[in-house]
């Protein structure tokens, strides 16, 4: 789902088929087993967040942000680019599929993010590395 793109060869069958942008992603999401984000680059990404909003477990590239924030009771984390690596949490996500579908229900997205002041903290922290102390 999403902008129009080109898919590559392979990438489309009987179980994958682009739709298209859609007004209605909760439903979409609500429809599948597993949402599947691959991106090349995604600083954070909205879109596992909002499969977990859905109660959709997620599998993710472990390249993107939202990959470090993911409870992994209800995601498994694949290395981008690798087709085996991909396999293997794919093939992990159906292994688990119930209690993944479980904990993602249970999950409370705005809760996996930090609150201002602990994010305003960790900035301060990193800063201080940076600095040398």
């Amino acid at each position: 789902a999403g902008r129009p793109l080109k898919l590559p060869p392979g990438y489309t069958g009987p179980r994958v088929h682009y739709i298209g942008y859609r007004k209605d992603i909760e439903k979409v999401y609500g429809a599948c087993d597993f949402s599947i984000l691959a991106s090349v680059y995604e600083p954070f990404g909205l879109a596992p967040v909002e499969s977990l909003f859905c109660g959709t477990p997620v599998v993710i590239a472990e390249n993107l942000g939202a990959a470090e924030i993911l409870p992994r009771s209800c995601c498994e984390t694949f290395r981008r680019g690798d087709a085996a690596s991909h396999s293997r949490a794919v093939e992990r996500a159906v292994e688990r599929r119930a209690e993944m579908k479980e904990a993602a229900l249970g999950t409370d997205p705005a809760a996996l993010l930090p609150g201002p002041d602990e994010h305003a903290r960790a900035i301060l922290e990193l800063a201080r590395e940076i600095r040398g102390g």
